[in-house]
């Protein structure tokens, strides 16, 4: 009865809104059975789609609100304790998954690396200038405020 899910015959890309109603679905029917349920999806999608869609945003004890300030702080500080163990660090959040960890991390080394940039840019010495700055230590101290408020 169980057959493999051909490659050319997978599913890409996003879910529908009734494709999650049909996986919670089975899910009820078959829980954590994920090759059961793949195959009564019966649209491609492979045991392991249908685990990650299920357990990273499907699943109700998963909390969609945004991250907390301290949650915040304290990801960022286990991240650079744990590095990116995702599933450890997420493992002391109740509610929240090893995905929305990684996301979370992953951002705001993506702002930094950007800020870092952007300063490293801005600094540049200018012919119009006469401190040679395009702007202003004040300038640059208000965008520093505002990126650690953000």
């Amino acid at each position: 009865m169980r057959t493999a899910v051909k490659s050319h015959e997978k599913v890409k890309g996003h879910w529908k809104p009734k494709d999650d109603v049909k996986l919670l679905c089975w899910y009820r029917k078959y829980p954590n059975q994920w090759q059961i349920i793949s195959e009564a999806m019966g649209k491609g999608r492979s045991p392991k789609q249908s685990r990650e869609r299920y357990m990273n945003h499907l699943d109700p004890r998963i909390d969609h609100s945004p991250l907390t300030l301290a949650e915040r702080t304290d990801i960022w500080l286990l991240y650079f304790w744990f590095g990116n163990s995702w599933a450890s660090i997420a493992s002391l959040f109740p509610g929240r998954t090893s995905l929305q960890v990684k996301n979370y991390c992953m951002s705001r080394l993506r702002s930094i690396k950007t800020r870092k940039n952007f300063e490293e840019n801005t600094l540049l010495p200018s012919l119009d200038s006469p401190t040679g700055l395009l702007l202003s230590s004040s300038q640059i101290d208000r965008m520093r405020v505002n990126f650690l408020l953000n």
